[in-house]
């Protein structure tokens, strides 16, 4: 399921930003992320190991343009080792609750994150610095991924002819309405 979502949204980039696999990192051994999550008391969810067994993320040298980068509009996979960099830093943040592990990133302090604890589900929380109150923004890792292909599979999110990806914001609404039932972030 993770992998058919992911190659979706690999296959749109293929398609209409091709430079964005030049810095996409292959996949990484489920270990490295079980050790990191055994070592830490966290719950890991079987979506975030099959995630980064697709991808480590993108690299992203000094002074490039995220936007080139970014998985989703705003977005970009972070490498394993700067999310768990990250995690360390996080943490302590009033904010950010200690079982919540970044793995999207918009390379400016905003973060998408999974909360890993003893539930039935792992939701993905979004992180806004500037003191907003952090919300469920997808049902799970699954859900959020669905959401990402078919926002690119409708047009939801397109690429401007200046290279960057861009959202309409009703469709992108009703998509993630409709994969997120329930949800109040998307009502």
């Amino acid at each position: 399921m993770m992998k058919a979502f992911f190659s979706r949204i690999i296959a749109w980039h293929i398609k209409n930003n091709p430079g964005f696999l030049d810095r996409l990192n292959p996949g990484i051994k489920s270990y490295d992320v079980l050790n990191f999550f055994t070592t830490n008391s966290l719950v890991i969810p079987n979506e975030l190991i099959e995630l980064y067994s697709l991808s480590n993320g993108s690299t992203i040298p000094f002074g490039d343009q995220y936007d080139l980068f970014h998985l989703f509009p705003g977005y970009y996979l972070l490498p394993f080792q700067e999310a768990t960099h990250i995690y360390r830093l996080k943490k302590m943040d009033e904010l950010w609750s200690p079982d919540w592990f970044p793995i999207f990133s918009n390379g400016g302090g905003d973060y998408y994150a999974i909360k890993c604890s003893k539930e039935e589900k792992f939701p993905i929380i979004g992180f806004l610095v500037g003191g907003i109150e952090p919300e469920i923004e997808y049902t799970d890792l699954p859900s959020m991924l669905k959401t990402i292909a078919d926002c690119f599979d409708s047009g939801a999110f397109y690429m401007t002819d200046e290279r960057c990806l861009e959202i309409l914001i009703d469709k992108e609404v009703d998509i993630s309405r409709s994969n997120n039932q329930g949800l109040p972030r998307w009502n």
